[in-house]
This record gives structure tokens, C-alpha cells and sequence, in this order.
């Protein structure tokens, strides 16, 4: 008899959590969804998939409800979902700063760099697949690569403020940088070759913007190997010795005077 009333109550217990995840699939999204999540979740604390459920639906203050240690395969469903998770979770379980797999799956949060361990942040080829996952470096993490010119080239970006001065003011290599990504030329310390700004500049079409490098003679030179650029250049920006270079280089530009 006790084996058929445990039967029975763990029948109703798996179509009670089925209709709970049920419940919270339909909430997707919708009003009310997190404090219907916290009341299933207060009674299911250790159900992964219930967990995972909610944050399928939208929930977002799941800290709370996080139990620890938790496997390695839930750590990685969790951080697919919400990269962010990765800093509860090393918090809680160091032995996870040194797995790559965890750190390179949290890659788009790109300060998870910093909770990488000693061992990992003086992996050359870690550090240079994490900033390729991430497409995004801040050397501020890996001090040990902070001159390591060809990694911060193989990066897609790196944080302009933490790379050190000696390489910021090396004009061979911001050139490289430059070429490499026109986005750097918003934040560059040395002055480029202006073939390379020029090239840049066309590249950036209508983002375009003065700074303090990026002068009138440099515009004007960037118009002499395309006119129609004239379009992307502000009109508090352009000058008539810009717009006569602009239409002597292509007549057509003439329609964005």
C-alpha cells in the first residue's frame, strides 16, 4: 500500500512541476511573470529546469533562487541565457574561474576576463580566444599581454584607455590599429599618416565626426579622393574650399550643398 500512495504521489508531483513550467511559458514575457516566477520558484529552489524555464520567460532577478554548487552543465545553460550569471557564479564556485570553457561561454560580458584565474589570464592563446569570442579586449585584465602588440592586433577592439602610453604613441602601430578598424581613429593619442585617417574616414561614412585630430586640411584631402562624402560632413562642419573640392572631384556632389 505505501508503494502505491508513493506511486500515486509522485505522479501528481511530476503533473503539478509539469504544469507549473506549463504556467510560466504561457506568462512569457507578460505582466506578472516575476512574481509568479518567485512563488514557483520558493517552493522548487533546487529544480534547474524550472529555473531555466523562468529565465526562458523573461525573468531576470533570479539571483535568489541560485543553489550552490550547481554542475558544471547547469553553469553553462545558465551563462547561454545570461552571460552576467558568470560573476554569481564564480563568486560562489571558484574551482569555475578556471575553466575555459565557462569563461569563453561568457565572452560577450567582456569584463569576465577579470574573473578569470592567474592560470587562464596568462594564457596567450586563451587570452587571444576569449578576445576573439568577445570581440572585444580590455588589456586591463591581462596586464601580463598589455604590450603584446600582435595580440591587441589579432583582437577585433581593444579598450583604447588601457592600452599604456608606450603603445599609444607608437604611430606605426595605431596605423595598424587604425587600418585594421576605423573605429579607432574616435580615440587615437598619435597622429596617423593621413593616407590611413582618409581611408578611414570613407570607410565611417556618415559617423564621420570632428575631433581633435581629424581637421578641416585632413576632410578636404578625404573629398580630393572621394566628393560624394561631402554628404556625410555636417554643414557646420564643411567649408567652401570643401565643397569646391567636392564637386571638382565628382559633379554629383553637388546635391548635398
Amino acid at each position: 500500500m505505501e508503494v502505491v500512495t508513493s506511486a500515486i504521489h509522485k505522479i501528481i508531483e511530476d503533473e503539478k512541476r509539469k504544469l507549473v513550467i506549463h504556467i510560466i511559458e504561457s506568462m512569457k514575457n507578460k505582466l506578472g511573470l516575476d512574481n509568479l516566477c518567485i512563488l514557483a520558484l520558493s517552493e522548487y529552489m533546487a529544480d534547474e529546469d524550472i529555473l531555466i524555464c523562468a529565465l526562458n520567460s523573461g525573468l531576470r532577478k533570479y539571483e535568489a533562487f541560485l543553489r550552490y554548487p550547481m554542475t558544471r552543465e547547469f553553469a553553462l545553460k545558465l551563462i547561454s541565457l545570461d552571460p552576467y550569471a558568470v560573476e554569481h557564479i564564480i563568486t560562489n564556485q571558484s574551482e569555475f574561474a578556471d575553466d575555459e570553457e565557462i569563461i569563453l561561454a561568457a565572452a560577450s560580458f567582456s569584463g569576465c576576463l577579470g574573473l578569470a584565474s592567474s592560470r587562464l589570464k596568462n594564457d596567450r592563446q586563451f587570452v587571444l580566444s576569449f578576445a576573439k569570442s568577445s570581440h572585444y579586449l580590455d588589456v586591463k585584465y591581462v596586464p601580463h599581454f598589455a604590450n603584446d602588440k600582435e595580440l591587441i592586433l589579432e583582437s577585433d577592439f581593444c579598450v583604447v584607455e588601457s592600452i599604456p602610453d608606450e603603445l599609444r604613441n607608437d604611430v606605426d602601430f595605431w596605423n595598424k590599429l587604425v587600418e585594421k578598424n576605423s573605429e579607432y581613429i574616435y580615440s587615437y593619442q598619435c597622429l596617423c599618416d593621413n593616407n590611413t585617417l582618409i581611408n578611414a574616414l570613407i570607410k565611417l561614412q556618415d559617423r564621420v565626426i570632428m575631433t581633435k585630430r581629424i581637421t578641416p586640411t585632413i576632410l578636404c584631402k578625404m573629398l580630393q579622393k572621394d566628393g560624394m562624402m561631402l554628404k556625410h560632413i555636417k554643414n557646420n562642419m564643411r567649408t567652401p574650399e570643401m565643397i569646391g573640392i567636392a564637386i571638382s572631384q565628382n559633379k554629383e556632389a553637388v546635391q548635398f550643398v
